[in-house]
């Protein structure tokens, strides 16, 4: 049996869909920042030399902002009234981060970014965010 919302029903598809969306694409970040913690795969090459590109700080803030965000998707799924706000505006930083990432790992970050705006695009177009006016 699903969980009640705060209307007394069960989460609608909409919010188990954009939960759905922003915990996959968490999970996509989450994984993809375990594996650049294990080398420094970057660097830059000069007619000076080779220098490699230290972005060990990035990717300890990309991954708290991924679990940050695979956490804001099961709050999302519950269907509160207050998680669909609370949700967009952690997938909005989760977005804006995944564009600083956008030179380095163009394809993940595009599917990334491409899931996390289609939560937010069903949670708009589905009255989550806004309370639809009557009339």
């Amino acid at each position: 049996m699903a969980a009640v919302r705060d209307g007394g029903r069960a989460p609608g598809r909409p919010a188990l869909l954009a939960g759905s969306l922003v915990g996959l694409a968490g999970l996509l970040d989450l994984l993809a920042g375990l594996g650049r913690l294990a080398s420094e795969p970057y660097v830059l090459i000069t007619e000076r030399g080779i220098h490699h590109l230290h972005t060990s700080g990035w990717i300890a803030l990309h991954l708290v902002i991924a679990a940050i965000t695979t956490a804001a998707s099961l709050m999302i799924m519950t269907d509160r009234r207050w998680t669909a706000p609370l949700g967009s505006g952690v997938v909005g930083v989760s977005i804006v981060v995944d564009l600083l990432f956008l030179p380095y790992e163009p394809l993940r970050a595009l599917l990334a970014i491409g899931l996390e705006a289609g939560a937010v695009l069903i949670l708009v177009r589905h009255g989550r965010l806004w309370p639809r006016l009557p009339g």
